[in-house]
């Protein structure tokens, strides 16, 4: 299947044109924006790094581990295996809902709305002790795993415009890597540590929990100010 889909895509990039490109007369000025070396300069910049950071790792932990979870709690392997599947197909719905919300109220509100989205379900994973309940919460994860696969790049884009667009969402991305690298293995360990995932999921809705209260502190739709 991975293969199959890694042909699709390649097809799929290969028949895409060329999206039209300024006059050639206008430079690279005509398109709005502060370059990269001036973006990295501002508040709104290292902010983002920061919230990409401190979200980031709940979408590799908690798919990596939430079926170890769910065995734990009294449910069949193949039981186990459902919950990745509503995380799927909840994360369709998410990208799509999002997407068309972040047209309307824009990106930092739409940002905000998936965290908030994300700290509930980490907080219910924390608290709830039914594996029932898990079929419950893991569609709002699921919602907000992909929504926020989604919103980051047009809020980078209302903050500093397309000049440079993709070096500043590829050092805000990057920043999120840094910590999805090391949630799974130090959730794996805080497992191993405490014989429960509650610490686990805990850490992660404090960090989902700073990265909402780091959005609500960018500036109001528009771009970056002035540096």
């Amino acid at each position: 299947m991975g293969l199959g889909a890694m042909v699709l895509l390649l097809a799929a990039a290969l028949a895409m044109s060329e999206p039209p490109r300024p006059a050639a007369t206008n430079g690279p000025a005509a398109t709005p924006g502060p370059g990269f070396a001036e973006a990295r300069r501002s508040r709104v910049f290292w902010t983002l790094c920061a919230v990409q950071f401190c979200f980031f790792p709940s979408l590799l932990t908690v798919p990596l581990h939430l079926p170890a979870h769910g065995t734990d709690m009294g449910l069949a392997p193949g039981q186990a295996a459902v919950l990745l599947s509503l995380i799927g197909e909840a994360s369709v719905a998410g990208p799509l809902a999002i997407g068309r919300l972040a047209d309307t109220i824009g990106g930092r509100r739409a940002f905000a709305l998936s965290l908030a989205g994300l700290v509930a379900a980490l907080a219910a994973l924390t608290l709830i002790q039914s594996p029932a309940a898990l079929f419950a919460i893991v569609p709002l994860y699921g919602f907000s795993h992909g929504a926020l696969f989604v919103v980051v790049s047009p809020t980078v884009a209302e903050y500093f415009g397309m000049r440079a667009l993709g070096a500043i969402f590829g050092a805000i991305l990057f920043s999120g890597t840094l910590g999805a690298a090391v949630g799974p293995i130090l959730a794996g360990m805080l497992f191993d540590a405490t014989g429960s995932y509650a610490l686990a999921f805990g850490t992660l809705a404090a960090m989902a929990g700073l990265a909402l209260g780091l959005v609500l502190s960018l500036p109001r739709r528009g771009t970056v100010p002035a540096l």
